[in-house]
């Protein structure tokens, strides 16, 4: 696989419950890509609520090498936009707000010209785009081994094509804490639907529903345990849509 794409609609938060904690640090983050689970490098790229903030998400992307990495295993750590100073990016975005659907894309191009350089380089390639009904965030943003973010605290630079693990797709929707497991604020519905797995072939590629490839697993945990497993088979390739909405503190129904 060499391509991962989907659309996802940024949640509405409400208020917490009265029996819930506080969850000024929790957040919902959302993201597709190659690696992750079962995979020892990643390419990611996405969505995040800013904790504290209670509405909103921001883009962002993530790389982490293989350990076959000869510098090491390597992570570029959650890298939000609006604080990337990447080559030739001016930073123009803005918070998409709740209603709004977003698109995230990412795909490892792999060897190919670098207008940015004028040289052949290994290529990954994040897009962002806030659909509306309130568009704001459209942007593409390249990356390749020579770039700052790829570079380590001693300078070396790691190779992207070895954060690249073309076996595994992914379309994640999680809800993460800054500081430890806390109960999550409330929302309705989220999640992602029209996901694509893209296969190339030489020069052609082939888009393919991500629920048309047999899946590992899916799960939803709650305080550290699974609450709902699913393992095996397709993941609903006629509507491509998985969703999981709230009904108490961090419990979920699909």
């Amino acid at each position: 696989m060499r391509r991962v794409y989907a659309y996802a609609r940024v949640p509405t938060f409400s208020t917490p419950k009265s029996n819930c904690t506080p969850l000024s640090n929790s957040s919902l983050a959302l993201w597709v890509g190659m690696g992750g689970m079962g995979a020892d490098g990643l390419l990611q790229n996405g969505w995040v609520t800013e904790p504290g903030t209670l509405q909103g998400m921001d883009p962002w992307f993530e790389v982490i090498t293989q350990t076959s990495d000869p510098f090491g295993k390597f992570n570029t750590g959650l890298v939000k936009l609006r604080n990337y100073t990447g080559r030739g990016f001016v930073d123009p975005f803005n918070t998409a707000p709740a209603g709004d659907l977003v698109y995230a894309d990412t795909y490892y191009v792999g060897p190919s010209y670098d207008s940015r350089t004028g040289t052949n380089e290994n290529l990954v390639q994040f897009s962002f785009v806030d659909t509306g009904p309130n568009p704001d965030v459209a942007a593409t943003i390249l990356v390749n081994d020579n770039d700052a973010i790829m570079r380590d605290r001693n300078g070396l630079a790691h190779d992207v094509e070895l954060a690249w693990t073309p076996e595994y797709g992914e379309a994640i929707d999680e809800r993460v804490t800054a500081g430890g497991i806390n109960q999550l604020r409330e929302f309705g519905t989220a999640g992602w639907t029209n996901a694509w797995g893209v296969e190339q072939v030489g020069s052609t590629q082939t888009s393919t529903p991500l629920g048309n490839f047999p899946w590992q697993r899916g799960e939803i945990t709650s305080n550290g345990s699974v609450i709902g497993n699913m393992t095996g088979g397709n993941m609903n390739p006629d509507n491509e849509s998985w969703n999981f909405t709230e009904t108490s503190c961090g419990q979920y129904n699909n």
